[in-house]
């Protein structure tokens, strides 16, 4: 069929065949949105628009199914994201998912530097973003005034991760075993959290949190830490700080490094 054809006429022909770079696919399935990228870096913006409403649009050369359009869509039930290759930009602003089924927020980030940010939001149950285990990128996760029953935070790389002004009733992160991380958890209310971070020097930024009444795990592991503590209400909370191996060091208000001498509150392998 292609033997009369000339190279240019044969690849002018596969490239009109192929999907193109930089697009990202976005489908309404069964109540759900699935969003899927590609292994480009792809630029993605969620709006809610009303009620369950939002637009999906590409932004910097990224494309919705192929068009430069905008994708408006209702979010039934659960909006699961996967990013896969490419240095990924997503931002969602006001997402609203309230379904009566599961009303899940799911992120797969991929195997690139990625960087996830959530301006505002209501998520009826819970939130999961999660890096790829095998691919490990330098990702970003910042979360500023979101509702959830919980939220989920796994990365693998070097990451930064910023939980701030939420309400929300269980938090974990999980920022993987290597690279050196940063985490702001900041004027939130929550009422369990468990946060691992890496084998690497770290920091923690954990400023003017109510979690009265909760359970509190946080875990810095190996390396050289800091924790920056200073105004949380744990009058009533189950909380270890635990520096892990190496040199670890609090900072903070002097009256016990913002707690108050609380008999709850314990901190393991720390020095002031």
């Amino acid at each position: 069929m292609f033997k009369n054809l000339s190279i240019a006429m044969f690849l002018a022909i596969f490239s009109t065949a192929t999907v193109r770079a930089n697009d990202v696919e976005v489908v309404f399935s069964n109540g759900d949105v699935l969003v899927t990228g590609d292994s480009a870096a792809n630029d993605l913006e969620i709006t809610r628009l009303s009620g369950s409403v939002h637009q999906f649009r590409g932004l910097r050369g990224t494309t919705i199914n192929g068009s430069t359009d905008p994708v408006v869509l209702p979010i039934q039930d659960d909006l699961r994201i996967w990013m896969l290759g490419g240095e990924d930009f997503l931002h969602l602003r006001n997402v609203y998912i309230r379904g009566t089924s599961h009303a899940d927020l799911l992120v797969e980030m991929g195997r690139d530097n990625d960087e996830v940010r959530i301006d505002s939001g209501s998520i009826r149950r819970k939130v999961v973003i999660s890096d790829d285990r095998v691919f490990r990128g330098d990702d970003n996760v910042y979360i500023y005034n979101l509702s959830a029953f919980s939220v989920y935070i796994e990365t693998q790389g070097s990451a930064r991760i910023g939980v701030t002004y939420s309400d929300i009733s269980r938090l974990m992160v999980e920022s993987g075993l290597v690279g050196q991380d940063f985490l702001n958890i900041s004027a939130n209310d929550i009422d369990f959290m468990v946060v691992d971070a890496s084998n690497e020097n770290d920091h923690l930024v954990f400023i003017q949190n109510n979690l009265s009444g909760s359970f509190v795990r946080v875990n810095l592991h190996q390396g050289n830490d800091v924790a920056q503590l200073y105004g949380n209400n744990l009058n009533h909370a189950d909380a270890i700080f635990h520096g892990g191996a190496g040199t670890d060091q609090v900072t903070g208000q002097p009256d016990w490094w913002g707690i108050g001498w609380l008999s709850n509150v314990k901190f393991w392998n720390f020095e002031k």
